[in-house]
């Protein structure tokens, strides 16, 4: 069972990083128009992943069987913004319709790649 801190503190986070990623993928268009450069971000992006979510452990002080449970809620706040922002807020990602597709695709990939990285931590420090 998480805290409501715990909650309060993984809501707040998985907002802010969609948030993050939201902003830089409108201002890195570079990323986000060729396929080279697309699959370059995808796969350098489990590193990053991996560390983010140590970083929300750490802040919302979970314990390792809390892990997937966090980032779950930390993640399904992220979902929902993004998916309010594609439908009503398109411009946010960027200004052309291959970036906003390609952006929102990376977060997909993020969403996945979190929960997966959750995942395989909880089942490594729960062993």
């Amino acid at each position: 069972m998480l805290s409501t801190k715990q909650k309060s503190t993984l809501i707040a986070l998985g907002v802010f990083f969609w948030l993050a990623f939201a902003i830089a993928i409108k201002y890195t268009p570079i990323l986000f128009n060729q396929s080279t450069t697309h699959a370059t971000l995808f796969v350098a992006s489990i590193p990053v992943v991996w560390l983010l979510v140590s970083l929300l452990c750490r802040l919302a002080k979970l314990a390792p069987h809390q892990i997937l449970t966090g980032i779950c809620i930390a993640v399904g706040a992220a979902s929902l913004c993004d998916g309010l922002a594609l439908t009503w807020l398109s411009s946010l990602y960027g200004d052309n319709d291959l970036h906003v597709r390609l952006g929102a695709a990376y977060i997909l990939w993020g969403v996945g790649l979190f929960l997966t990285v959750a995942l395989i931590r909880t089942k490594a420090e729960s062993d």
